[in-house]
């Protein structure tokens, strides 16, 4: 899934990391719809039930960027 500008999409709303080994972030089909070009993602990790919207609330914050070549 492919957000536009400034869009949220969340990837999970629970998750419970000390029964996880492994946890696949990236599992994105990309077809000839997506352009080519530098992409970004954002990852934010707060608390359950406070809002991502609120940086207080952050718990951890990654980015990286990619690009992609059809």
């Amino acid at each position: 899934m492919i957000s536009g500008i400034n869009q949220i999409i969340p990837f999970a709303e629970f998750l419970a990391l000390e029964e996880l080994e492994s946890l696949p972030i990236i599992d994105v089909p990309l077809n000839d719809s997506v352009a080519s070009g530098d992409y970004r993602m954002v990852v934010i990790t707060a608390a359950v039930g406070k809002s991502i919207y609120d940086q207080s609330y952050w718990l951890g914050f990654d980015e990286i960027t990619f690009s992609f070549a059809n």
